[in-house]
């Protein structure tokens, strides 16, 4: 198999999809894909951009790392080939991904991923909210969903697993989990019209996938697979054990209701989506099943998540805050020390991170920035 072959498989493009996507004919992108023929500078851009990757892995010169593009939408996982934006963002991840590999820097991941799982995802989760040590008083105590998010998000960069948030436009991919050289797992969560609650549901449903060693693209309201469905179940309980909706329950003047007043007031105050609150309390016998499909048919009607950031207006413009935001603190955490190791000049660091060299030193503490 040539190495276009090779990432045109990974990519989960058919010959006829390329050609499509490039311009050039079918029996030209085979000759390309499938007899190695010597691929022209000019063909090589447009082969590249379609596929998104950086022109020179297509003449095979250095390695360098591709994430399959799993697609748990589906029935069936499989390589599939998915929309522009999602292959941008993780042609985006890998080449952070290609900046840490070639600087010899390695995230530690401080517990074994398994295949299988041998117990409920209820009992996986009572594990890991026990790990995670943020108790209920906390979450309850919490103004909405972005500090238990900030929480969750520490605690799980303290397991050695990158988070990072992204802007991919697109309402079918909530996030995605990988571990393309087997020493930098990474969870990507985007931010996209996502409201805060459901950016909270996706970072607890991707760690899951980094637990069961399960990389791929994800939308947690797809549940056409078992997959999917175990990662839901685990994030439900990890973020809503029963025991936290009990004592929130204890706290609340109105009973429990379907309607929009209560599930809007009761998530923010466990700081959970609205859907994965009406689900939650639907799978603990509060709601009927039938009351959450209504609900969620009616909810897919209004739009009914609201981004909790746009209320009240957004937080003035603050760059430093926002990167940090966006690349996390344990690739920050790499990337200083790739920079402390190799000596990299505010240039290496820029090609790498694409961090421009303004703000490096504040956020890598660079020598050389």
């Amino acid at each position: 198999m040539s190495k276009i072959d090779s990432i045109v498989r990974s990519r989960g493009f058919t010959i006829g999809e390329l050609a499509s996507s490039t311009g050039l004919s079918q029996e030209v992108v085979r000759s390309y894909v499938v007899a190695g023929e010597v691929l022209p500078a000019r063909d090589a851009k447009r082969l590249a951009d379609a596929l998104h990757v950086p022109a020179f892995v297509l003449y095979g010169d250095r390695s360098y790392p591709f994430m399959e593009t799993i697609d748990f939408r589906a029935t069936v996982p499989s390589i599939k080939r998915l929309d522009d934006a999602s292959l941008a963002a993780i042609s985006y991840v890998e080449h952070l991904i290609d900046f840490l590999i070639r600087n010899s820097v390695e995230a530690e991941l401080k517990f074994t991923p398994i295949s299988v799982p041998n117990s409920s995802p209820r009992t996986l989760s009572e594990h890991w909210r026990s790990l995670w040590n943020f108790t209920h008083e906390a979450q309850l105590s919490s103004r909405g969903a972005l500090e238990t998010y900030r929480s969750l998000r520490a605690f799980i960069e303290r397991t050695g697993i990158m988070v990072m948030q992204l802007s991919i436009e697109s309402r079918d991919v909530s996030g995605f989990y990988c571990n393309i050289s087997g020493f930098h797992p990474l969870i990507v969560v985007n931010t996209w019209r996502q409201s805060r609650g459901r950016r909270l549901f996706t970072l607890a449903h991707e760690l899951c996938h980094a637990i069961l060693a399960a990389p791929g693209i994800s939308n947690y309201s797809s549940t056409s697979n078992d997959v999917e469905q175990f990662c839901n179940k685990f994030a439900a309980n990890l973020l809503a054990p029963e025991s936290l909706i009990s004592q929130a329950l204890s706290k609340t003047r109105t009973a429990p209701s379907i309607n929009s007043d209560f599930v809007r007031l009761f998530s923010n105050r466990i700081g959970i989506s609205q859907e994965a609150t009406v689900l939650r309390l639907s799978e603990l016998g509060i709601f009927s099943r039938d009351e959450y499909r209504e609900w969620k048919l009616e909810a897919e009607k209004r739009n009914i998540e609201v981004d909790e950031e746009n209320v009240g207006g957004r937080a003035p413009a603050d760059p430093i805050r926002d990167k940090k935001a966006k690349y996390g603190a344990l690739f920050l955490e790499l990337s200083t020390l790739a920079a402390e190791r190799n000596e990299l000049s505010g240039l290496d660091l820029y090609r790498g991170t694409r961090i421009k060299p303004k703000y490096q030193r504040l956020l890598f503490g660079a020598q050389n920035a």
